[in-house]
């Protein structure tokens, strides 16, 4: 799966740069990132279950870790950022065995403090919250027609990091964040607010790299 492959360049990455004794100048600035996400789908979309109300019923799948983009603009410093990004996923899933695609978006407002090390590589903490949603294909349902349903919640995001200045202009990023968060309206055949908030909880992981504006 994508995350081990990740998760392996990333720690060969830490490994080989954790060695390096190669100073750069503190680099700061503006920037624009792109980054390949691996997103976890979890909480209550289990594959069993649906919500109903005011005259349609809406499928939870149980979703595979799915994969897409991520972008990202925001200020470096020294090896943190504060970013605005937008991440995309695509997911594979099943509802009762019936096959479900979904995709999964978020818009994320993140801070990503340096607290460790020197040099080119600190480890980061990370701060946050999202805006997100889960949209299953054709998982909106009045027993006569099918269309697309929504979730929409909000999240909170916590998670740890690595960067490592490649040069005084690009920098690279390994991420792994906790998404805390729930669902609480759908938009399907009919739209509404959920009775009962949905678990959004969920893992990202994300190897990213930003580039520095001129100085």
């Amino acid at each position: 799966m994508m995350y081990r492959t990740v998760l392996t360049i990333s720690a060969a990455l830490l490994l080989w740069v954790a060695g390096c004794r190669v100073a750069l100048a503190d680099s700061s600035g503006f920037f624009l990132g792109v980054g390949l996400p691996q997103v976890e789908i979890g909480g209550d979309m289990d594959g069993e279950t649906f919500v109903a109300g005011g005259g349609s019923a809406e499928v939870l799948p149980d979703q595979d870790d799915g994969d897409g983009i991520k972008y990202a603009i925001g200020y470096y410093f020294n090896g943190g950022t504060f970013e605005l990004s937008w991440v995309d996923t695509d997911h594979d899933g099943e509802w009762a065995s019936i096959p479900f695609e979904s995709n999964y978006r978020s818009l994320n407002m993140d801070i990503k403090l340096p607290v460790i090390g020197e040099e080119r590589l600190r480890g980061l903490v990370i701060f946050g919250i999202g805006f997100s949603c889960v949209e299953v294909e054709d998982g909106s349902t009045d027993g006569v027609r099918v269309e697309d349903a929504t979730f929409n919640g909000i999240d909170l995001r916590l998670g740890l990091g690595a960067s490592y200045e490649l040069t005084s202009r690009f920098v690279l990023q390994a991420n792994l964040v906790r998404r805390i968060g729930s669902y609480d309206d759908v938009e399907g055949i009919v739209d509404g607010d959920l009775g009962d908030d949905l678990d959004g909880d969920g893992n990202t992981i994300s190897l990213e790299l930003l580039w520095l504006f001129p100085g």
